[in-house]
């Protein structure tokens, strides 16, 4: 889910986005260069959450957001022609890998004469 459709069901859910002062001691993590040093210079940031706490509302919209996303995501696989189930498409290909990995065993272990 993007951010704006994030921010989006945030207001849907009836809740409101604020601007507060965020406490004077939130402080980015402190990333080892490998293996989070990219090629072209860049190095991830994330802010440091580790003394935040959330209420029991916030703790409620999370759980709403989640439920959101996961619906947001059923959606596109259902345009994409996914459907619910246990049935699983199994390529000719992969039988055919199948099938000679089996071989392969068969002679390795000496069952099979080549």
């Amino acid at each position: 889910m993007d951010v704006t459709t994030f921010s989006r069901t945030i207001l849907a859910l009836g809740y409101y986005i604020t601007m507060d002062k965020p406490p004077s001691r939130i402080k980015s993590l402190r990333l080892p260069n490998e293996p989070f040093l990219q090629s072209n210079g860049y190095k991830p940031a994330p802010l440091d959450l580790v003394a935040i706490t959330l209420t029991p509302k916030m703790e409620e919209l999370v759980d709403q957001l989640a439920e959101n996303t996961h619906n947001l995501w059923a959606k596109e696989r259902i345009q994409q022609g996914w459907t619910y189930g246990l049935n699983e498409v199994i390529n000719f290909f992969s039988i055919y890998c199948y099938v000679l990995l089996m071989f392969i065993i068969l002679i390795y272990v000496g069952i099979l004469k080549t």
